[in-house]
């Protein structure tokens, strides 16, 4: 069977079913089927509606799978969320430049340059970024502690609920530009 047309037909039933998708997020991930030898990539948004996936080509991995569903969808205005895998420049740049979204991705020590550069500027920097001099003490309004997790329904989330909109605890997410 054509994977493109069962695809296409299993996206309008979804739809029938549950209307237009309307949700902002963008959930990429890959899976190995156990027992199967196959790895697949999908997109879903933040109310698990599938969006789209590929199966791995062999000899290869999930980046490009991954860069291939990215490429299929309309991401204008929405915003992508990744694991550590998915940090790589030329996915951002596809997200960003070529589709127009935003994005999210997980930084872990399997990049250390780029963990230990972010770090720095949160460590140096006031946030969100200033003009003003860090010596000069805390803005008015600046945040002072610990945020706690945003998403904290996450396993090995804290539990401390987040303030932000479209979070578990927050409203409906609204547009992030």
């Amino acid at each position: 069977m054509d994977a493109g047309a069962l695809e296409r037909i299993l996206l309008t039933w979804q739809q029938r079913l549950t209307g237009p998708i309307q949700d902002n997020l963008v959930i990429v991930d890959g899976k190995k089927m156990r027992h199967g030898g196959v790895e697949m990539v999908n997109a879903t948004n933040g109310h698990g509606q599938y969006l789209g996936g590929v199966i791995t080509q062999a000899k290869s991995n999930e980046i490009p799978a991954a860069r291939q569903v990215l490429s299929g969808l309309d991401l204008d205005g929405k915003i992508v969320l990744t694991d550590a895998l998915h940090t790589q420049v030329e996915t951002g740049q596809l997200i960003l430049f070529e589709k127009g979204g935003d994005y999210l991705m997980t930084v872990k020590a399997n990049q250390p340059t780029l963990q230990t550069t972010l770090q720095n500027l949160f460590e140096k920097q006031l946030f969100p970024p200033s003009s003003r001099p860090p010596h000069q003490g805390p803005q008015t309004g600046a945040q002072s502690g610990s945020l706690g997790n945003p998403c904290p329904a996450v396993l090995g989330g804290d539990s401390q609920p987040s303030r932000l909109s479209g979070s578990p605890t927050g409203g409906a997410i609204g547009n992030a530009r």
